[in-house]
């Protein structure tokens, strides 16, 4: 990060040659796969609770280009892209999408500009969305009930027409109760199949307790 705002030259360099690293990797591990390779997964994170780590001018300068030329390789070797970014990054959707991103995770609707419908409207028939399902508040210190309230409402959002694979936003860390993580589970293996059906359930659970930061 100090490099971003003292060495730009350096840092497009560096950029650079890790994405000729990447591109002499990938062929070579889509050569050996031999069509049994569907995704790339990347795991990039540009995203924190309210912002983007770096400038969205920086993203553009120093790294767009040079994911753009590991992104089009694996495409063109018939490899889809799944792209993993924590956080609020909003500002770079737009690129992600141009880049060809057909995977995003882990999709955190707590994080400033993250919100689910506006998310789905405006790329839903786009990227298929993974995760979503919060692990910061609801999994580890909710309840079973509250936990199939907002798998539901997960899947309400993102899982009209297709594209959305339901899961846990991150990993589960130790402080998720058993119970919840099956409640998750559960809900996802009940309701999960098309056509959906999860409006009636969703009315039928007691209303959301105030959102956790009003708390």
């Amino acid at each position: 990060m100090v490099d971003l705002g003292l060495r730009p030259d350096f840092t497009r360099v560096l950029a650079e040659r890790c994405a000729d690293w990447e591109c002499e990797f990938l062929s070579k591990t889509i050569e050996v796969g031999a069509g049994r390779i569907d995704f790339l997964p990347t795991y990039d994170d540009w995203g924190m609770q309210s912002s983007l780590m770096l400038s969205l001018k920086s993203f553009r300068e120093c790294y767009k280009e040079p994911i753009r030329r590991t992104f089009n390789l694996a495409r063109s070797l018939g490899v889809d892209i799944f792209c993993h970014t924590d956080g609020s990054i909003v500002e770079i959707l737009d690129d992600l999408v141009e880049l060809g991103v057909a995977i995003l995770n882990p999709v955190q609707t707590t994080c400033s500009g993250m919100d689910p419908e506006v998310l789905e409207r405006k790329y839903g028939d786009r990227v298929c969305f993974h995760g979503a399902i919060d692990t910061q508040h609801v999994l580890p210190h909710g309840t079973p009930e509250g936990v199939r309230r907002e798998t539901l409402t997960r899947i309400a959002q993102f899982g009209e027409g297709g594209g959305y694979i339901a899961c846990s936003c991150h990993n589960l860390q130790p402080d998720v109760p058993t119970e919840n993580i099956m409640a998750m589970y559960e809900t996802v293996w009940e309701f999960g199949g098309y056509p959906l059906d999860v409006r009636s359930e969703l009315d039928r659970l007691a209303p959301a307790p105030a959102p956790w930061g009003e708390r």
